[in-house]
């Protein structure tokens, strides 16, 4: 599913995910939003290199959230919409110019134009 990534460390990174995006209390706060507002960051597993990191940066990407997964090729958690509470809904991986859904059973991709990529490592 990622480039130069094995199943094994595909199924970690997802797993990460969804504990992040899992809520603390019923509609209120999800787990990375909690971590962001005690602790100023979350742990994510990279989707390339399978190791835990920390995401620290983030910025707008045309009304959405997107935090930087730092590793040698950069990756970046874009947040979905409001009404379902910004959960973590895509990841953009560098390496192949991919946009990947999180949520739901369908998982899609999506080819990222060079301009939102280029938008996304200005940050």
């Amino acid at each position: 599913m990622f480039a130069n990534s094995s199943e094994e460390k595909r199924q970690a990174f997802d797993a990460s995910i969804d504990a992040l995006n899992a809520f603390e209390r019923p509609s209120v706060l999800r787990k990375y939003q909690a971590l962001l507002l005690t602790s100023g960051q979350f742990t994510v597993v990279c989707p390339t290199s399978g190791k835990m990191v920390a995401v620290t940066r983030s910025t707008m990407l045309g009304g959405r959230i997107a935090y930087l997964i730092p590793g040698r090729t950069n990756s970046w958690l874009i947040t979905g919409p409001t009404r379902f509470g910004f959960p973590l809904w895509e990841v953009i991986t560098e390496a192949d110019g991919k946009g990947r859904s999180l949520s739901g059973t369908k998982r899609t991709v999506r080819a990222v134009s060079e301009r939102e990529i280029e938008a996304l490592k200005m940050f």
